[in-house]
């Protein structure tokens, strides 16, 4: 092994020692991400937010406009809402919905929540192509957004509905309460063995018709986490459930390492219709795939993320 793969592997190893010394105290790695968390992403907004996130909300709303997911009045729901709530108050600039922003635990950061979409705004022109009259409701609503003096007053001006609840249960809300239910980057940190159950609960929400979209990032989040570029973006696919459980398994940066194929044969057997799929690859070395993934298909392997969109 040459020095450089050797000081990757030992990244990445003390990263996952440290993530599991924090999942003894996940409280108080939720704390320091709060706090710190705010302070990096003020100084992210005071070079002007990435161009992705323009890509992101664009491509967002146009799934929606595509199988015309909500009409103004709907409620909607989002599986892990994070600290800016992206999802929902994009929809919200541009369809008058009612949404319930649901998470397991509170990151919400305010300040930043603000100057985020005020810099959003400028991407939204340049990445979608908007009418006068739609820029115009833009710029109102995030303006409308920026002058609230609380989450409080926000969530009353926006009709937002904000559910804390560290279990990650859906039981709370009743049959067909929603007309689409989405996500970005949240089901893969789902434990394994309520994967399933999570899926048929996002089809017991939805009204007859509804729809569910959601985008899962399958990339191996310790990579990721100790800012690694030179090492396999599905590194974790080499390890065995037991070495995996022992070594690198750890609660506060969970990933359920499930693939495409899994997820996807979920989302049939719980009686949902598949509309689109937009994958993302990368390259991996299938000499070096556990034994435990040998039976899935090259392509399978390969998926890094997928944004799906199921009726």
């Amino acid at each position: 092994m040459d020095a450089t793969k050797y000081f990757a592997l030992l990244k990445y190893v003390s990263t996952a020692a440290a993530l599991k010394l924090f999942s003894i105290f996940p409280g108080f790695y939720r704390f320091l991400g709060n706090k710190f968390g705010m302070k990096r992403r003020l100084r992210m907004l005071g070079t002007g937010i990435p161009g992705y996130y323009g890509d992101r909300a664009k491509h967002f709303i146009s799934m929606c406009n595509k199988y015309n997911t909500v009409n103004n009045g709907d409620d909607v729901i989002e599986i892990g809402t994070g600290w800016v709530h992206f999802e929902s108050i994009v929809l919200r600039l541009f369809y008058d919905v009612k949404a319930t922003l649901f998470d397991v635990w509170d990151n919400r950061q305010f300040e930043a929540l603000k100057q985020f979409f005020i810099q959003l705004e400028k991407l939204l022109h340049k990445k979608m192509d908007l009418d006068e009259s739609k820029k115009k409701d833009i710029k109102q609503l995030i303006h409308a957004i920026s002058t609230t003096d609380s989450l409080d007053d926000l969530y009353n001006f926006l009709s937002f509905q904000y559910v804390i609840d560290p279990s990650g249960t859906l039981d709370r809300f009743s049959n067909e309460s929603f007309q689409m239910i989405y996500s970005c980057n949240v089901l893969e940190h789902i434990d394994k063995k309520d994967s399933y159950r999570s899926v048929k609960s996002f089809y017991r929400l939805l009204k007859p018709g509804g729809f569910s979209v959601h985008t899962i990032n399958f990339s191996d989040h310790i990579v990721s986490f100790a800012g690694i570029h030179n090492m396999s973006r599905k590194n974790y696919l080499r390890y065995s459930d037991k070495v995996w459980k022992i070594l690198f398994e750890n609660r506060v940066q969970y990933i359920n390492r499930m693939q495409c194929s899994e997820w996807l044969g979920f989302f049939e057997k719980a009686g949902f219709e598949l509309l689109e799929e937009k994958v993302q690859c990368c390259e991996i070395d299938l000499s070096k795939v556990a034994k435990m993934y040998k039976h899935l298909r090259k392509n399978d392997l390969e998926c890094e993320s997928i944004i799906v969109v199921h009726r």
